[in-house]
């Protein structure tokens, strides 16, 4: 077997390594877009964690929950 992929009817032809070329592109991109939302949820997360001081000035960080 010469690795070589072939789809009938279209005129397709894709060696092995440009398949997995083009896989791990896609899986790249996947990973950081999981990356960014993970990110973004930590980060809503962080500022939910926020409240206000009885002072009114500023925010303080609850570690007590």
């Amino acid at each position: 077997m010469d690795g070589t992929v072939s789809v009938s009817g279209v005129g397709a032809v894709a060696s092995s390594t440009q398949i997995q070329a083009a896989y791990q592109a896609r899986m790249l991109k996947k990973e950081n877009d999981v990356a960014k939302d993970l990110g973004a949820s930590a980060l809503k997360l962080i500022q939910a964690s926020f409240i206000p001081t009885p002072t009114g000035v500023g925010n303080d960080l609850d570690i007590s929950g």
